[in-house]
């Protein structure tokens, strides 16, 4: 595992590794997992960043590009979270 590259809820901290998948908010300012993000869509909450109501959650799908050592972010898709 490349610890450099372990994405973690930005809420409760558990990383992405555990097997429980990273979620991003619409606005992509937060990195959740699916307990945490479904939380706080529930409430109503809103982003701490830029206020925008959290109403969907985005499936993050990590790839690594073969000639680079940078991590990109594909397949984004908005995911119910009721």
């Amino acid at each position: 595992i490349d610890m450099a590259n372990i994405r973690t809820c930005g809420k409760c901290g558990i990383p992405e590794s555990d097997g429980s998948a990273v979620y991003s908010t619409e606005c992509r300012h937060a990195l959740l997992c699916l307990p945490c993000g479904r939380a706080l869509v529930q409430s109503a909450s809103t982003c701490a960043s830029c206020s925008a109501p959290l109403k969907n959650l985005l499936k993050e799908y990590p790839l690594r590009a073969p000639w680079s050592h940078k991590e990109f972010s594909v397949g984004k898709f908005p995911c119910s979270v009721s």
